[in-house]
């Protein structure tokens, strides 16, 4: 098809050219002693030969650009980044089932939230990263964009799940009258002046974390830092937690370090 393509627009652009060299030697010819209807006629079809050339090398810079622009996105389809996009991508479809299980055991949906149900909000999930890997992707930085959204999208789902149990910790504290002492971080302060709200405003303490979609999420490009941050403050309050049974029951300390 190509070398096709080649001979046709070799065989044009020469017709082409022939004719404005032809246009060009008559309009030579132009002097004074020709009428104006010979003169008007030889610049008139000196012009159309002109246009008509010009015509041809557009048609040519367009299927140069044509040609290019298939054999980068031939070239890309078939490149390695992009398999492992796909893999990357159906991996964590896969996982957004387990993630999903996990967020119904600490958080609830409320009724603002735009799926009414579990079942629906994993669709939507799923439905995300099927589009992610659906999509024409012609560069390496679509590639990275793509990774990045997706990883983005786990370490929010993550980050809910961690800070889910951080608030079950907490109410379960609460409940037991246990109080804390020294410095809290402020992820878990975050966690218990939403339990403070919810309770002021439905008069007893919630049980789970309210889930919120990671589309709808201001802060969803942040998820990374979030997660670390909810991370280290379960690391610390689970060390917490250890530090006091082995003092109630006399046991030798674990050194997490």
């Amino acid at each position: 098809m190509l070398k096709t393509k080649s001979l046709e627009f070799k065989n044009s652009m020469a017709a082409a050219i022939r004719s404005v060299r032809k246009s060009r030697s008559k309009y030579q010819q132009i002097n004074d002693s020709m009428g104006p209807e010979k003169t008007t006629k030889r610049i008139k079809a000196w012009r159309n030969s002109v246009d008509s050339l010009h015509k041809e090398l557009n048609s040519h810079a367009n299927q140069l650009r044509a040609l290019q622009y298939s054999q980068q996105s031939t070239s890309f389809t078939g490149s390695k980044s992009l398999s492992i996009l796909v893999e990357f991508c159906e991996k964590a479809s896969n996982e957004i089932q387990d993630l999903i299980k996990m967020l119904r055991s600490v958080s609830f949906i409320s009724n603002s939230c735009e799926f009414p149900d579990w079942e629906l909000v994993e669709q939507s999930l799923k439905h995300q990263v099927k589009k992610a890997i659906k999509a024409e992707i012609n560069s390496e930085k679509e590639t990275i964009e793509i990774f990045q959204e997706m990883h983005q999208l786990k370490e929010n789902l993550l980050s809910q799940i961690i800070k889910g149990l951080l608030h079950k910790k907490v109410v379960l504290w609460m409940d037991l009258g246990i109080l804390e002492t020294g410095y809290t971080k402020g992820e878990v302060l975050e966690v218990m002046e939403y339990i403070k709200n919810y309770n002021k405003k439905h008069g007893h303490l919630p049980s789970k974390v309210e889930y919120q979609h990671p589309s709808s999420l201001p802060e969803f490009q942040s998820s990374t830092n979030k997660l670390t941050g909810f991370l280290k403050a379960f690391y610390d309050e689970f060390h917490g937690m250890v530090r006091l049974i082995e003092n109630n029951f006399g046991l030798a300390t674990v050194s997490f370090t």
